[in-house]
């Protein structure tokens, strides 16, 4: 009984665990403790959201392929995304490694053309992005809350911009 119990108390805390990519935490890892973890440069301020931009230095971060690392924070200094580009050739290694891990929520993977992967985990969604005329991918994991922020703000800027434009006609 007691073996049972221990169990269900791990189970239960690593369900509420919120998504971990590259020692950060999305949700929970402060502008602070990144800045404690790697040697980041500041990138200036998110202009969805108005948080803290920091790159990390690839050499920091032991992943083959790797190309360049954006994390962007909250107001409140909370990570909300993580931006990571990879050399093309790692997209079926990616792939392979986030089908275990995460909920698929959408897959479009044609033979020749652009290649787009989505999952969920919790509160995260993550773009597993592929061009087919680049030379990179994109791997970003995003705080819904930020992501639809986003994509909010992007659809009111089109309409700002289409009634800017109407008036002029």
């Amino acid at each position: 009984m007691k073996k049972l119990m221990i169990i269900c108390i791990f189970s239960c805390s690593t369900a509420f665990a919120e998504t971990t990519v590259f020692g950060l935490e999305l949700g929970k890892t402060t502008e602070k403790e990144l800045k404690e973890m790697y040697p980041v440069k500041d990138e200036g301020l998110n202009k969805w959201n108005e948080g803290g931009m920091y790159s990390i230095p690839i050499k920091s971060i032991n992943f083959e392929g790797l190309q360049s690392v954006l994390t962007i924070f909250s107001v409140e200094s909370r990570l909300v995304a993580v931006l990571a580009k990879f050399e093309k050739g790692k997209f079926d290694y990616l792939k392979q490694a986030l089908d275990s891990k995460y909920s698929l929520i959408e897959s479009d993977l044609p033979l020749v053309g652009n290649k787009f992967i989505a999952y969920r985990d919790g509160s995260t969604e993550i773009f597993l992005d592929s061009p087919h005329m680049g030379f990179q991918l994109e791997l970003d994991y995003y705080n819904k809350e930020f992501l639809s922020s986003a994509h909010e703000q992007i659809i009111d800027r089109k309409r700002q911009k289409q009634v800017a434009e109407q008036s002029q006609l």
